[in-house]
């Protein structure tokens, strides 16, 4: 009975109707079995009465004179909150984080993840003692870094959770970082409002780390990042499903571990948090003319300053106007202050944009206006033999183009098709992979068309779709370009056939070349395009180069699509390109 000794054991009544029962003793040193067992009226065995039971939980073996107390472990935690962390925070960009506490006796919870719903995977345990997170209680505007205006005011009784201050130095070197929706912060002073409640101000670190501020509505959801913090990865290809996870709260001393058939069941959606969009006084884009050979060509003209110092690169991008796909004008070191686009035709009108490289994640576009809009690029010298009069590369059916005034009576025309696109069907780099390139695209060269200058008209099309042709059309011509296929799971994309039927009359040569066939992923080849023309001296070369194995999609027009580890990537479009001669 409670209280009650009986020669080295104790029974201690315990809240919920449990008792702890006790025994104490020295075990013998040799091999032997001890049997330790509960009594009902001096006899081992009890026949019952239909009604009671006997429930037996938690049996420890303590070394010592004490008896460690009884903890009793809840099935539920408190919260949690699962989150994408910033790209900044997580190089690799494959990670979730959660903020998990608990109620009384809480020593933690081991983490469980199911991708089906059915199995269940440890991912691990948390680390001992409860994150901390909570909500605001007030608005918190956007302002300035290092912000002593705006007051973060909290209420962390969700985890139970408590905060002290630091130095100003330390808030400075992001050593009380905390997340506030997407926005990291840092703080110098908390300041105690009431239970698990407080005030946050006089100094704020807003934008830690490049992460965008913003302005946070009441309710907004806090969480301190610090050791409490559970991290668990998955596989890139498991980017954009739904999660399930478990937390299986166990004692102060990592024990009585709740079933797990007990544990609720928790959904999240894993995918990198990208950098964040440039702001959209970064950068500006204005239209120009450049030297290229002492012959001037149309460009656009880009400057500016990273407003993201965690950014590791940064990409720029343009479209012809009224068109919806993007062409990428290259990347550049986070430290540039200029960028120059040249594969543009003169006076056509095209959009600007810009991206963030954060951990090797690319981040939302910002579209740049250039003054008030899209960006014109600036006027070419025209008639000069050897100028590019159109290069283009934005898909649109119908599209025509009137040869400028100049000095020049013959024209070089290369046309090249669709190239096909990986497959992004991503199983582990090497021999048991199955992402392949896609192939690349023919291509058909006129040297010497004759032409009228300001007179001539071509019309022609340049499709989207892998499988249509790329076409051009004047007085006297006639030209089709192939498209690549796209690489499947099972093999790389094959390269276009060489067309047949093209015509231009009274022209030095016609010329169809195939494209070359996609590569494996070893290497995430793309297929190179039939061949390509040297602007300037109208040398071809048959067939063009294979798009390098960086992981991305064709950089050129033409190239074949390369392989993805997180998805399908097309290649570089098709184009078309009209140069002067004499």
């Amino acid at each position: 009975m409670p209280g009650q000794s009986f020669g080295g054991a104790a029974v201690t009544a315990l809240s919920g109707g449990w008792f702890r029962i006790s025994v104490t003793g020295a075990l013998p040193e040799a091999p032997m079995t001890a049997t330790i067992g509960v009594l009902s009226g001096g006899s081992r065995q009890f026949a019952g009465d239909g009604v009671s039971g006997l429930d037996v939980y938690g049996p420890t073996l303590t070394q010592g004179v004490d008896v460690r107390p009884f903890a009793l472990t809840q099935g539920a935690v408190a919260g949690p909150v699962i989150f994408n962390p910033p790209t900044a925070l997580t190089p690799g960009g494959v990670a979730m984080w959660a903020a998990v506490a608990g109620g009384p006796n809480w020593g933690g919870a081991n983490v469980w993840v199911s991708f089906d719903g059915t199995n269940y995977d440890l991912a691990g345990a948390t680390g001992q003692g409860a994150a901390r997170f909570g909500a605001l209680t007030a608005a918190l505007p956007a302002g300035p870094d290092p912000d002593t205006a705006h007051v973060l005011a909290l209420d962390l009784s969700a985890s139970n959770g408590t905060l002290t201050s630091a130095s100003q130095a330390v808030a400075d070197a992001s050593g009380t970082l905390c997340l506030i929706d997407g926005e990291l912060v840092a703080f110098e002073t908390a300041t105690p409002t009431g239970p698990n409640r407080f005030s946050l101000a006089g100094y704020l670190r807003r934008g830690v780390l490049g992460a965008p501020i913003a302005a946070h509505a009441a309710g907004a959801t806090f969480v301190r990042l610090d050791d409490a913090i559970f991290d668990f990865p998955y596989l890139a290809t498991q980017a954009g499903q739904q999660v399930l996870v478990k937390f299986q709260s166990f004692n102060l001393w990592n024990q009585a571990a709740t079933p797990l058939s007990q544990c609720n069941a928790y959904a999240a959606v894993p995918a990198p948090a990208g950098a964040r969009a440039p702001s959209g006084a970064a950068w500006t884009a204005t239209g120009a003319t450049i030297s290229n050979g002492g012959v001037a060509a149309p460009a656009i003209l880009i400057t500016g300053r990273s407003d993201n110092p965690s950014a590791t690169a940064i990409e720029f991008f343009y479209r012809q106007t009224g068109t919806s796909a993007w062409i990428s004008a290259g990347t550049t070191s986070n430290a540039a202050t200029q960028f120059t686009i040249t594969s543009i035709a003169a006076s056509q009108t095209y959009d600007v944009a810009v991206a963030y490289i954060v951990g090797g994640v690319l981040g939302a576009l910002q579209i740049i206006t250039g003054g008030g809009g899209a960006t014109t690029g600036g006027a070419s010298s025209g008639g000069a033999p050897g100028t590019a009069l159109l290069n283009d590369s934005a898909a649109g059916a119908g599209k025509t183009f009137t040869c400028p005034a100049g000095s020049y009576a013959h024209v070089d025309i290369v046309l090249t098709g669709v190239p096909g696109a990986g497959s992004g069907n991503f199983s582990g780099k090497g021999g048991a992979s199955t992402d392949y390139g896609g192939g690349g695209a023919g291509v058909v060269i006129v040297k010497g068309f004759p032409v009228t200058p300001a007179a001539t008209v071509f019309t022609y099309t340049l499709p989207s779709a892998v499988g249509s042709d790329a076409t051009c059309a004047a007085t006297g011509l006639s030209l089709t370009a192939h498209s690549g296929a796209s690489a499947t799971a099972g093999a790389p994309g094959a390269g276009a056939g060489a067309s047949t039927g093209n015509t231009a009359s009274s022209a030095a040569s016609v010329t169809a070349y195939a494209g070359r066939g996609g590569g494996l992923t070893d290497t995430w080849d793309g297929g190179g395009p039939g061949a390509t023309t040297n602007v300037a001296s109208g040398a071809v070369t048959a067939p063009g180069p294979d798009n390098v194995s960086d992981n991305s999609a064709g950089a050129i027009p033409g190239q074949g699509g390369a392989g993805s580890w997180l998805g399908a990537q097309p290649g570089g479009g098709c184009n078309l390109l009209i140069i002067a001669r004499s």
